[in-house]
């Protein structure tokens, strides 16, 4: 398992209490000490119910993006 904190690209330094946490299965984001996000065998679980996630889509809360462009 390897740790690491999301940094700032626009000055270089760690962003606190943001982390990656890599762990041979996937990816984990963590803020302070909440999973936020994670990504495992190529599918994303956020913490959040489906319900939730769309109609934080729907009010635009939640911008969708393609990130692997």
């Amino acid at each position: 398992m390897k740790v690491e904190n999301l940094f700032n690209p626009d000055t270089g330094n760690d962003v606190a209490n943001q982390f990656r946490i890599y762990t041979g299965k996937g990816v984990i984001f963590q803020s302070y000490e909440t999973t936020i996000c994670i990504k495992e065998n190529g599918k994303v679980f956020l913490n959040e119910d489906k319900e939730t996630i769309d109609n934080k889509i729907a009010s635009g809360e939640y911008i969708l993006t393609d990130l692997n462009k």
